[in-house]
């Protein structure tokens, strides 16, 4: 099994969380609903990889989905590999791009390798999971397992601006 948390926040659409929830469903995971309202993206990351005792954990965000059997492909990569990223499709207004893009969502990580990291996911506001991929080199998978809706209020859109000024807090990690 995977504990998988999903961050609620003040601007949480409910038709996307639920969506985002029933995509999960049948899937072989702990699904950990976490209100970070008022809390960063980094915050909620370090509360929700801390929930469970299942040896791997993940993330959906709240406002994408999961597509049917991601996390069997991710489990079953596990047998050769450490760390397993799926292949993502990208929604804007409501159109799928057919051309899926890599390294991005969903990652599934070893509980014990993230542990070490929860104390700067705190204090990392928008570049925690770039910063986890970069440390622990998940493997990119051929499956499509994951739908990032792209839209105006998303917190990817802080990530880049926010890359220079949190980088020196990972230097050392």
């Amino acid at each position: 099994m995977i504990d998988v948390h999903v961050l609620t926040h003040e601007g949480t659409r409910r038709d996307w969380l639920d969506q985002c929830l029933a995509s999960m469903r049948d899937e072989p995971v702990n699904v950990h609903v976490v209100d970070n309202a008022g809390r960063s993206v980094g915050e909620g990351r370090a509360r929700g990889y801390a929930l469970g005792t299942a040896p791997y954990v993940a993330y959906v965000d709240s406002d994408d989905y999961v597509i049917s059997g991601c996390f069997d492909a991710c489990l079953e990569a596990f047998q050769h590999n450490h760390a397993v990223v799926t292949l993502e499709q990208v929604e804007r207004n409501g159109f799928v791009i057919p051309v899926p893009k890599p390294a991005h969502n969903v990652s599934v990580y070893l509980r014990v390798d993230v542990e070490p990291y929860l104390h700067l996911m705190e204090l990392s506001p928008h570049t925690t999971d770039w910063h986890m991929r970069r440390i622990i080199r998940p493997i990119q998978l051929p499956t499509v397992g994951y739908v990032w809706r792209v839209h105006a209020a998303g917190d990817h859109h802080k990530t880049i601006a926010a890359l220079e000024k949190e980088h020196p807090l990972w230097q050392t990690a």
